[in-house]
């Protein structure tokens, strides 16, 4: 697959002509999602496992949502860091032996086709699913504005964060993990110290 790197895309822009139509099993809340307030139930599916994912089986769940693209010239930058931190939260279970943490990657891109996002995930070892938002519905619902941003929705379906992984985009030089300090405090319990953060997609 043929990437191009240092292209900024933009999750809003639908491309003419291009435009992946919604599978037929795809739900797609209304309106705009809003920080601290239950998340309606949504639906895609995975173009990996060819699976759909909703939220309702996932209650009890944090469930994590990264907007993602191949085509993002920052995107690629996070690979090792989104795969250390499925590493370290998917392994968490639940006293049923259920994951305490579910990761979805979500491509809202009208340029990334199914067959390309397979290929990427077999190349960068991505082991979650990526869900398929080819008209970007779910990032509007989400008011996602560019790649690399994630939301996390807690144990009771209510949306608490949105922003970024981390505090800067070069690996070496970040110093608060935001993503992984707002799923540690939704599993033990605690006060999410930020809400929203600068993302750098």
């Amino acid at each position: 697959m043929n990437v191009k790197r240092g292209t900024l895309v933009i999750t809003w822009i639908v491309i003419a002509g291009s435009i992946t139509p919604l599978a037929a099993a795809d739900v797609i809340p209304e309106g705009a999602a809003t920080l601290a307030k239950p998340v309606k139930n949504f639906q895609l599916t995975d173009v990996v496992g060819g699976k759909p994912h909703d939220l309702k089986s996932r209650i009890g769940q944090v469930v994590v949502l990264c907007w993602y693209s191949p085509q993002c010239g920052a995107c690629p930058d996070y690979d090792d860091r989104i795969n250390a931190f499925v590493k370290k939260f998917g392994s968490l279970k639940t006293k049923g032996g259920g994951k305490k943490v579910a990761f979805l990657a979500v491509s809202s891109n009208s340029m990334d086709t199914p067959a390309d996002l397979k290929e990427y995930a077999t190349d960068a070892k991505f082991n979650f699913p990526i869900l398929r938002d080819g008209q970007s519905a779910f990032a509007n619902h989400f008011q996602i504005i560019h790649n690399c941003t994630f939301v996390v929705i807690d144990q009771q379906g209510k949306f608490r964060y949105r922003g970024g992984l981390d505090d800067n985009l070069e690996s070496s030089l970040v110093k608060q993990r935001h993503l992984e300090n707002t799923v540690s405090a939704l599993l033990n319990g605690k006060e999410i110290a930020i809400a929203e953060t600068t993302s750098f997609g």
